[in-house]
């Protein structure tokens, strides 16, 4: 009889994701995401060195960024599958499948120009597709909305 799945990313203890601010619920755990995150994101704005092109390299660079202070693996792609915690939601791309998925990403970015000189409605319209893509790729095991916004 195979044994029930344990989430490597759970602490045990308190049933939240673990981390390093020393959260022991959700709510707690949610704040300080997004006050770090807010902090940081900021941050890589005044650098002014983020000139993200798509690649995974990029979104780990992001995601650490933003989430260093909260996730010893902030950066790092995902080593389990996961999905949304909504009763018959389907699960992102399979996590061996990342590198290939933000490589197929992309691509079709760059076939698009990276969206550049595009009038008002088909950017939004070719963005929507592009997020779309990017999102069900879905890299890590939280924080991957704010690191697509960022990107």
């Amino acid at each position: 009889m195979p044994s029930e799945f344990v989430d490597p990313y759970i602490d045990p203890a308190t049933g939240v994701l673990r981390n390093l601010v020393g959260a022991q619920t959700y709510d707690e755990l949610a704040r300080a995401e997004g006050e770090f995150a807010a902090l940081r994101t900021g941050e890589l704005f005044e650098q002014g060195d983020l000139h993200p092109t798509g690649t995974l390299d990029d979104f780990c660079r992001i995601h650490r960024a933003l989430f260093q202070d909260v996730y010893e693996w902030a950066g790092c792609i995902r080593i389990i599958e996961i999905r949304k915690n909504i009763e018959g939601s389907e699960f992102f791309l399979p996590s061996t499948n990342i590198a290939m998925g933000i490589e197929w990403s992309r691509s079709e970015l760059m076939n698009d120009g990276l969206l550049r000189h595009l009038d008002k409605r088909r950017f939004v319209e070719r963005l929507s597709y592009h997020y779309d893509n990017y999102n069900f790729v879905h890299p890590f095991r939280e924080g991957n909305g704010r690191t697509q916004r960022v990107f």
